[in-house]
């Protein structure tokens, strides 16, 4: 498995007024699931509308997943765990 960490990032052009993200990602190569974990995640008004996204899309960029309510908006979380698992066979 590949994880990736994202610690204690301040959000671009944001006052301190804002916590600090912090999020991982943890990929599986043999069974090509994606696990999206999000620490904490307070959206910055300030710029762009606060919006954010969790999601997968396919390399064109054509196809996408995304969960529930966490496409493009201004969303909060706290100790949330998102699964992508594909439906075919691995590759």
């Amino acid at each position: 498995m590949f994880v990736f960490n994202i610690s204690n990032v301040a959000q671009f052009s944001c006052n301190t007024n804002v916590p600090l993200q912090t999020s991982q990602i943890v990929m599986y190569e043999t069974s090509n699931v994606i696990e999206v974990y999000v620490l904490n995640r307070v959206p910055c008004t300030s710029w762009q509308s606060g919006v954010g996204v969790i999601g997968i899309q396919n390399n064109a960029g054509t196809l996408a997943y995304t969960p529930p309510g966490r496409n493009t908006g201004a969303w909060s979380a706290s100790n949330e765990g998102w699964r992508f698992t594909p439906d075919g066979a691995p590759n």
